[in-house]
């Protein structure tokens, strides 16, 4: 906070003695506070390269050895003390880390220390467009620069000296980064480009194995940075000028395997998140809410079928479908995903709007092994779900343009019946799920006509189950009032 900021402007007259004392008293106070702060990311920072260091063999180095490896020690040092300022948001970083990185860089360009740059993956390039400086010149043309300038160098030193040290990625730098380069992007006038490449280099650095596991397990050692930068990427993909950023653009990162690269992590952060986060919301030092493990699961399935969609949407060779099927298939097959909740089949159908995308995606599902008899909380299978909603649009159905959504319905109810669907299952109403669209009259009125031989076949067939239920039924002389039609079918007609 600026004096200026806490003191009333006397434009001419002297300021009371008193005030101005006071004010002194507060910015002091406030260097201070900013000096602690600035301490304790140093001291974090450099124990971190500690443990690095520590792995070293100095006992046996040579005495010119240990003379260089101290030298690149203390230039190390200075780079990250320089780092330390960039990130503690102080007033006067520029300033402050300037003057440590510039008796870095002499202490190099003296002693002929050349840095030794690292290759950049391809997210990272497509991220910062930029490398780490390596010269005094590159050095006074990056005083004048933004903040996020700053920052990128901050980042690209911490990175370059913590891989030496076998400490990278580290919960600290992945939390600033996200602050810095993702956080509120569309506010800060970033592109969806940016942000989306910055979210999947994000992924890269989490990793699906220990480094994530830390992660999920203790988010709050990192400000939840991981479902952070999710919900970053569900706004990116949700951003209303999506379509804008056309798939077929000749340098777009709306790519088939850029989408299955987030979908890939996005399975592995479920199936963390499953096992070892933790199962209540809770909050940070700072006030941060951490979800629960019930709010995450149902987050990161609303971002799965998001990509799905984009996915089915897409273009693709018949080598990248199956592909994704098989992945797919592996995510609820291998990974125990089929009975769980949040079920993606469900999901989908419950949130059904009628569109092509939705019903290729139900299709692609059922194909790569999802449960056809999973149930909501009203015991709705996904095809109860499926033939409510389309009872409810019988307004719709009389449009020209509504035959190419019935063609659709009518493949995707053979898909289930022809599959592993139980026909017999009811809701809590006793209802199957055809006779949700039963009716003599909706059923004429249908624009497919095939729904009527569908229905039919479903009232005369035989199951052995329900030929029993019959069976038991008619000899014991129940009341078949509230029986689900087909089976009521089956009592009144049974001959046996």
């Amino acid at each position: 906070m600026f004096i200026s900021q806490i003191t009333p402007d006397y434009r001419g007259s002297a300021q009371p003695k008193a005030q101005k004392i006071m004010a002194a008293k507060i910015k002091a106070e406030e260097d201070i506070c900013e000096e602690v702060i600035i301490l304790e990311v140093e001291s974090q920072i450099l124990n971190l390269i500690e443990q690095g260091v520590e792995c070293i063999s100095y006992d046996n180095m040579s005495l010119s050895e240990k003379k260089q490896f101290d030298l690149q020690k203390r230039i190390e040092e200075l780079e990250l003390d320089g780092v330390a300022r960039v990130f503690s948001d102080n007033e006067d970083f520029r300033k402050n880390a300037w003057n440590f990185w510039k008796k870095a860089t002499l202490l190099r360009e003296r002693n002929e220390i050349p840095k030794n740059l690292l290759p950049q993956s391809e997210w990272e390039e497509i991220a910062f467009n930029s490398r780490e400086f390596q010269t005094s010149e590159d050095l006074f043309r990056l005083f004048p620069e933004e903040q996020l300038r700053w920052k990128m160098q901050a980042f690209f030193t911490f990175q370059r000296i913590s891989r030496k040290y076998n400490c990278f990625p580290d919960s600290y730098i992945v939390q600033n980064l996200f602050q810095f380069a993702l956080q509120g992007w569309e506010d800060r006038g970033f592109t969806r480009r940016w942000a989306f490449a910055i979210s999947l280099y994000l992924f890269e650095l989490f990793g699906k194995t220990e480094f994530l596991h830390q992660l999920v397990s203790k988010p709050s050692e990192s400000k939840d940075v991981v479902h952070s930068t999710f919900t970053e990427f569900v706004n990116i993909l949700q951003h209303p000028q999506r379509n804008q950023l056309d798939s077929t653009e000749r340098d777009t990162v709306m790519t088939f395997d850029h989408f299955m690269t987030s979908l890939e992590f996005s399975f592995a952060y479920q199936i963390k998140v499953r096992d070892h986060a933790p199962n209540r919301q809770s909050k940070t030092n700072l006030d941060l809410k951490i979800k629960s493990k019930v709010v995450k699961l149902k987050d990161i399935s609303k971002l799965i079928l998001i990509i799905l969609e984009l996915l089915v949407s897409l273009p693709k060779s018949e080598n990248e479908s199956c592909k994704l099927r098989s992945k797919l298939r592996d995510y609820l097959v291998n990974y125990g995903w089929i009975n769980q909740r949040p079920n993606l089949l469900l999901e989908v159908c419950t949130s059904f709007e009628g569109k092509t995308s939705q019903f290729k995606l139900i299709k692609l599902l059922l194909e790569a092994g999802a449960n056809p008899n999973a149930v909501d909380k009203y015991h709705r299978s996904p095809l109860h779900i499926l033939a409510s909603k389309e009872r409810s649009r019988v307004a719709l159905w009389s449009q020209p343009n509504y035959s190419t959504q019935a063609d659709y319905f009518i493949a995707l109810v053979r898909i289930f019946l022809d599959g592993r669907f139980h026909e017999d299952q009811v809701n809590l109403r006793g209802q199957s799920a055809l006779e949700c669209l039963l009716s003599s009259k909706l059923l004429l009125m249908y624009p497919n006509p095939e729904i009527c031989q569908i229905v039919g076949n479903f009232l005369t067939g035989i199951s052995p189950l329900s030929c029993l239920a019959a069976q038991a039924i008619r000899r014991h002389k129940l009341p078949c009032e509230s029986l689900p039609m087909l089976l009521k079918y089956m009592v009144l007609h049974h001959k046996h």
